[in-house]
C-alpha cells in the first residue's frame, strides 16, 4: 500500500484530531477573513477587533498608503522579474535601501522578500565558500556563530549542518554574562554573535547595549534581528529608547516590514564591504 493511502502511519491525522479536541484548532478549519488584515478584520461579514495581528501600525488599511502602492504597482509591476545582479535593481527598492541606510546610519542595505529570507541569506552568505573563477573567491567556512538560544528558527535552521561546540555556540537567553563566558572560550578571530531585539517566543526585550558592548570587547561582529522591534521604539518619550540608541552600534541590523509597517519584505543594513558582497553571494546560491 502506498504511504499516501495509509495516513494513520504518519501521525498527521491524529495530530489534527488531538489539536481540534484540545481547542488549538477549529473543527471547520482556519478562519477566513473578508478583506485585509489590520487592527480590525471582517469574518463572515462580521467586523471584529484583531488582537492577534502583527501589523501594529495598520498602514495597509490607510487609503493614502494603499493608493501609493497601487500607483507604483502599475509602473513597476508585481515581481522583481529577475536577479538584480544581472538585470539591475528596481528603483523603489533602491530608495527603500537608501532610507534604511539613513535610519540605521549604515553604509549599505540589501532588501529581501521576507525577514526570514534575509536571515537565511545572511547565514548562507557568511558560511559559504564560492568563486566566480579561480581568482575571484571567498571562503567563510571557518566563521563561528554564537546565538541567543531563543533565536528564531530562520537563524538556527541554516546552521543545522554546522557542528555545535566548534562552529556554533548558544548563550543563555538575554544573558550578557553567559555570552561573555562563551566568547572567552572561542579561539577563532571570525565570530558573529546573533540575537533579537524583541522575542516573539516570550515577548522579552534584549539588553541590546550590554550585548553589543561585549561583542565589541571581544572583537565579534554582531547581527541583530529587529523583526519584532522595528518602528515600535524611537524617541526619548517612547519605551525602549536606550535599546534603540544602542542598536545602531550593531554591525548588521535586519528588519522585517511585515510586522509594524504592514508590508511584505525584509532588509539587512551594515558595512558596505559585507552587505554588497551578499548580492553576489545570494545570486550564486540561487
Amino acid at each position: 500500500m502506498s504511504p499516501s493511502k495509509n495516513p494513520s502511519q504518519w501521525g498527521n491525522e491524529k495530530f489534527l484530531d488531538d489539536a481540534e479536541a484540545a481547542g488549538f484548532l477549529l473543527g471547520d478549519g482556519i478562519p477566513v477573513m473578508d478583506g485585509m488584515s489590520g487592527s480590525r478584520i471582517k469574518r463572515d461579514g462580521r467586523e471584529m477587533i484583531n488582537l492577534s495581528g502583527i501589523n501594529f501600525l495598520g498602514l495597509q488599511q490607510e487609503e493614502q498608503f494603499v493608493e501609493i502602492f497601487c500607483k507604483n504597482t502599475r509602473q513597476y509591476g508585481l515581481a522583481t522579474g529577475g536577479s538584480r545582479l544581472t538585470q539591475g535593481v528596481s528603483r523603489p527598492h533602491l530608495l527603500l535601501e537608501q532610507k534604511m541606510n539613513e535610519i540605521w546610519q549604515k553604509d549599505y542595505t540589501l532588501t529581501f522578500g521576507t525577514g526570514a529570507l534575509a536571515n537565511i541569506g545572511f547565514i548562507n552568505a557568511m558560511t559559504s565558500s564560492f568563486g566566480f573563477d579561480a581568482t575571484v573567491t571567498i571562503d567563510n567556512q571557518d566563521v563561528v556563530f554564537v546565538l541567543d538560544r531563543d533565536c528564531h528558527w530562520s537563524l538556527w535552521n541554516p546552521l543545522a549542518n554546522r557542528k555545535l561546540g566548534s562552529q556554533v555556540f548558544a548563550f543563555k537567553h538575554n544573558d550578557p554574562s553567559s555570552l561573555e563566558q562563551v566568547l572567552k572560550k572561542i579561539k577563532s578571530s571570525r565570530v558573529i554573535v546573533v540575537f533579537e531585539t524583541v522575542y516573539s517566543s516570550d515577548g522579552s526585550v534584549a539588553p541590546v547595549g550590554e550585548l553589543i558592548e561585549i561583542c565589541e570587547r571581544y572583537g565579534a561582529l554582531s547581527y541583530v534581528d529587529d523583526a519584532n522591534g522595528f518602528m515600535i521604539y524611537g524617541t526619548p518619550n517612547r519605551p525602549f529608547y536606550q535599546e534603540y540608541k544602542a542598536l545602531r552600534r550593531a554591525t548588521f541590523i535586519m528588519v522585517s516590514f511585515s510586522k509594524a509597517v504592514g508590508i511584505e519584505g525584509g532588509a539587512i543594513s551594515g558595512p558596505k564591504e559585507f552587505v554588497k558582497s551578499f548580492e553576489a553571494l545570494r545570486y550564486s546560491l540561487c
